[in-house]
């Protein structure tokens, strides 16, 4: 006969803390789980901050951009001051240089004129074959562009010594006497292929002022000249970055500017040569007056 008291009381040392070896296998694998959520929930959380960066960037780039589009051409420091205001203080921003955001130009057929025929302000210019040209009186107004394949001889004029010019200046050499005296060279156009001999910058006694072809037809009176308009393609990049954590995002845009030959980028930073001349474009109804701006396209580049 079998004694089952015998066979009880024999199996109980066996099965001694399983319960407590259960109990940490249970603890282990919670605590695991417990880990792993947390290291989830702050790789989650990382993801989102790094997603609010990025969007923080793309929005201050847009702000910069859009608003240098609406107040092109004025980049003054009101401009400046009022687009960097839009960004956070944790942000850089980088503007393409201007003389990288002209990407073609056109001139508007039928618009401006030429100089008026007549002046009041004279030419009293005397070239020698040398390439020494003399000047006298106080003012001389020309209503073309002007070329030095030497310098001009300002110093036998009186008064302010003016130079008045509706068009480009060309200066190839500047020093002698035309950087010992105080002069004043007042431009239309541009000052292009200047101090390309001997050695000589810009001397800084010569004042070099561009003007308005309305300054100029008030300083040179007579028949007055209107300038001529101009449809510029202008691509301006904006990239923003945030300082701490390097999130970038660029912003492009492109659009069509009517203006002047005093508002407008100059040709040469528009790939159009020094002795070329934009080509003829027809005048857009989208925009009829000077100073308007329309926006082309626009896109996003993320780094």
């Amino acid at each position: 006969m079998i004694n089952l008291n015998h066979l009880k009381s024999s199996f109980v040392p066996y099965q001694r803390g399983s319960i407590l070896l259960l109990a940490l296998v249970m603890i282990l694998v919670l605590s695991l789980v417990g880990v792993s959520a947390v290291s989830l929930t702050n790789a989650h959380l990382k993801i989102a901050e790094n997603q609010q960066r990025q969007f923080d960037v793309q929005l201050d780039a847009e702000n910069i951009a859009t608003c240098r589009v609406a107040n092109y051409p004025n980049a003054n420091a009101a401009v400046v001051a009022l687009c960097g205001g839009m960004v956070a203080e944790t942000t850089d921003i980088d503007l393409s240089s201007e003389d990288d955001q002209c990407v073609a130009q056109g001139y508007i057929v039928g618009t401006g004129s030429d100089a008026g025929n007549d002046l009041d302000c004279d030419w009293n210019e005397t070239r020698k074959n040398d390439g020494h040209h003399s000047f006298s009186g106080s003012k001389n107004c020309q209503n073309s562009s002007y070329t030095s394949t030497w310098h001009p001889h300002l110093h036998h004029m009186s008064g302010n010594r003016e130079l008045w010019i509706n068009g480009d200046v060309t200066i190839e050499h500047c020093g002698g006497c035309f950087k010992d005296h105080a002069s004043e060279i007042n431009y239309t156009g541009s000052i292009v292929n200047s101090c390309t001999k001997g050695g000589y910058s810009w001397p800084s006694v010569v004042k070099k002022n561009k003007v308005s072809v309305a300054q100029f037809n008030l300083a040179a009176g007579g028949t007055p000249a209107t300038e001529k308009e101009y449809y510029s393609h202008v691509e301006l990049t904006v990239t923003s970055t945030h300082e701490a954590s390097g999130a970038k995002a660029t912003v492009v845009k492109g659009f069509k500017f009517r203006g002047t030959a005093s508002s407008s980028p100059e040709k040469t930073k528009c790939g159009i040569g020094v002795d070329a001349d934009p080509k003829n474009v027809a005048s857009d109804p989208l925009l009829p007056q000077v100073g308007q701006v329309r926006e082309l396209y626009s896109y996003l580049l993320i780094d």
